[in-house]
């Protein structure tokens, strides 16, 4: 495997942002100054992090070798792209799961459940998530948000709103248990609970609490960057506006979520936004 710092370095510089603005809740400076001079990371998950932040992707910064293929953090970039047979063909090897320190099998079954959910394979993507849910120590507070986010949605999308309020509950408990700094060092997670909240809530038709639940999620989005989670922030505010009939402030969230969608590369979200623009009459954008 090939890290090229000279690309996380380079977009920084386009974005105008600071070492410390981009290592900020994810790693400390010196772990980006030494990635973009020494090519050298101690963490893919920090890497993968900062590739978010940056909004790449993470094989623009990784050159893979085949042994690389078969690692975990390449089953993630399949899943971010919405490539879920690709990652099933490579994690449904009993030998890719055997390989795997003991450390890891927490994060394996959630992204088997993320594939299974993907596919739409509900049943399959509760079994593993609640195995994730077991294996996952105290210390996996990031994973165990992810966890608890993922199911959530797999409950969501299953209309089974009794679960999902249960998991959302005990996800948002433990992120006031965790201290401000603690928090931050995981923000995407954090993100993914508020917007999974946001969402039911939007279900209940409460809606008052689901914008609220939309700003804590903005409180973890980290500043003049663009990423996916901006997109679906501005998307979820875009439909509660809608059901409140703000006609004017929700066809304005689809605008900014679509935009910025179209700016990531995100063509899924995109496609997930049209039908609410051609609600609004709005055209011009595809």
């Amino acid at each position: 495997m090939i890290i090229r710092g000279s690309v996380i370095k380079s977009r920084r510089e386009e974005l105008s942002i600071s070492q410390q603005d981009l290592s900020r809740g994810i790693c400390h400076q010196s772990l980006v100054s030494r990635l973009e001079t020494s090519n050298h990371i101690t963490s893919m998950t920090i890497l993968q992090h900062l590739c978010q932040r940056l909004a790449i992707k993470l094989d623009d910064v990784v050159h893979w070798s085949e042994e690389d293929n078969q690692s975990l953090c390449h089953v993630r970039t399949l899943l971010e792209e919405h490539r879920y047979k690709e990652a099933r063909k490579i994690i449904s090897v009993p030998e890719f799961k055997a390989k795997l320190p003991s450390y890891t099998i927490a994060e394996f079954h959630l992204l088997y459940g993320q594939i299974e959910s993907g596919l739409k394979h509900t049943n399959l993507a509760v079994n593993h998530l609640n195995h994730a849910r077991a294996y996952a120590s105290p210390e996996q507070r990031q994973l165990t948000l992810e966890i608890e986010s993922e199911l959530a949605a797999v409950w969501i999308a299953e209309n089974d709103l009794e679960n999902a309020r249960e998991v959302i509950a005990n996800a948002i408990m433990l992120i006031n248990a965790m201290n401000r700094s603690k928090t931050h060092a995981h923000p995407k997670s954090c993100v993914s609970v508020y917007l999974r909240a946001a969402e039911l809530a939007m279900i209940d038709n409460e809606h008052k609490q689901a914008l609220e639940f939309l700003h804590d999620a903005r409180v973890y989005v980290p500043k003049m960057i663009l990423n996916s989670d901006i997109v679906k922030i501005n998307f979820l505010e875009g439909r509660i506006r809608l059901a409140l009939h703000n006609m004017h402030e929700s066809c304005h969230s689809f605008i900014k979520a679509y935009s910025d969608a179209e700016t990531i590369g995100d063509a899924k979200l995109m496609d997930d936004i049209v039908p609410y623009l051609r609600h609004h009459n709005v055209d011009q954008l595809f």
